[in-house]
């Protein structure tokens, strides 16, 4: 009789991206909301994630006005572009490396120039 033998391969997948779960967390820390603004405004995000931040994305009624890629993220916001005495909100996304990508607790500030 023949004694034949059938060995299965084994097969390895190796996974060299690190299993990045985790969203990237921020907050819009300048200015802050029910703040009277005026001139040039330094709108300040400060992001977190335990695997990098990618970029931030700023908005200004719901426009996007800049996105940041380095530390500190800002955005250099011109107020006289605005009317006087108006309402605006700003918010921002965060994307860390992994593509999550999180909205921010938008601010409402009024512009008095």
């Amino acid at each position: 009789s023949d004694n034949l033998f059938y060995v299965s391969p084994i097969v390895v997948y190796i996974d060299n991206f690190t299993n990045d779960i985790n969203p990237p967390m921020g907050v819009i820390s300048n200015p802050v909301s029910g703040q009277n603004v005026n001139g040039v405004v330094d709108f300040t995000v400060l992001a977190q994630d335990d695997q990098g931040i990618n970029s931030v994305e700023f908005f200004i009624n719901g426009n996007s006005v800049s996105i940041d890629e380095t530390y500190p993220y800002q955005y250099s916001w011109d107020t006289t572009t605005e009317a006087n005495n108006s309402e605006n909100t700003l918010s921002a996304t965060i994307s860390d490396n992994a593509n999550h990508t999180i909205l921010l607790q938008p601010v409402l500030v009024t512009v008095i120039n």
